[in-house]
């Protein structure tokens, strides 16, 4: 059976620490410290998980079956630090039904690996920088204040499918990645910024852009639309490919 955690408890120390068997919080559950801290068997958050810490949060599944974290419907997750590089690997799976807050004032909260971070819930950037790569498949909302930005990454191939909203005054960058429009979208800030990037929005689909874009390098794609409503600009002297 699971252990409950349902008051305050602290995962930090010198040595991190790694989570084999199954853990349910519904209190506070606190990552302190820049060791890092691993989950190989299941976590499930419903309740409230600060990551203070500049230790990575690595859920791996490697000796202990599919490796777990799902912040539920009732859960938070807030990332507090001011730097951390977290990390989803092999068949291990980050799954987001509640809220994912970054609240640190600048620096970088960076989400990778082979494995799947997906959003079903609510991300909220609040200021700073959320990098996610990996191949993902996301129907939440993304919520990005201004001076803000989410930037999906990693060489990795990202969809966006039903259910999916860009919200708030930041920035949404595409670097490195495939990203897959299944849903109508409006963003307010978009950013194509490699040679690398490929925006593929499918056909009867529209995705708007209402703020200040920018287009340095890369393609936009598939049988569907991108309107602009606001301002584009062709910057850089990267190639630019529209295959629509």
């Amino acid at each position: 059976d699971p252990i409950a955690v349902a008051l305050t408890a602290q995962i930090g120390g010198s040595g991190g620490g790694t989570l084999t068997c199954a853990v349910v919080n519904t209190g506070n559950l606190v990552l302190t410290t820049a060791s890092s801290k691993t989950v190989e068997g299941t976590l499930l958050n419903a309740g409230t998980i600060t990551q203070s810490g500049s230790g990575a949060m690595n859920v791996t599944s490697f000796r202990h079956g599919d490796a777990l974290f799902r912040n539920e419907a009732a859960g938070t997750y807030v990332v507090s630090a001011t730097t951390v590089s977290n990390s989803v690997n092999a068949s291990g799976r980050f799954e987001n039904l509640g809220t994912y807050r970054r609240t640190a004032a600048s620096g970088t909260t960076t989400i990778t690996g082979t494995g799947r971070f997906i959003n079903q819930g609510e991300v909220e950037v609040l200021s700073g920088a959320l990098d996610v790569g990996g191949n993902q498949t996301h129907s939440g909302s993304w919520d990005v204040s201004s001076g803000a930005d989410v930037e999906f990454f990693n060489g990795t191939t990202q969809s966006f499918v039903a259910g999916t909203t860009f919200t708030g005054a930041g920035d949404v960058r595409f670097l490195n990645v495939t990203a897959n429009v299944y849903a109508n979208l409006t963003a307010p800030n978009v950013f194509i910024e490699s040679s690398t990037a490929n925006l593929v929005v499918a056909a009867g689909l529209l995705f708007d852009w209402t703020g200040i874009s920018f287009f340095r390098a890369g393609r936009i794609s598939g049988s569907g639309q991108v309107r602009n409503q606001g301002t584009l600009l062709f910057s850089t002297s990267g190639t630019k490919t529209i295959d629509a």
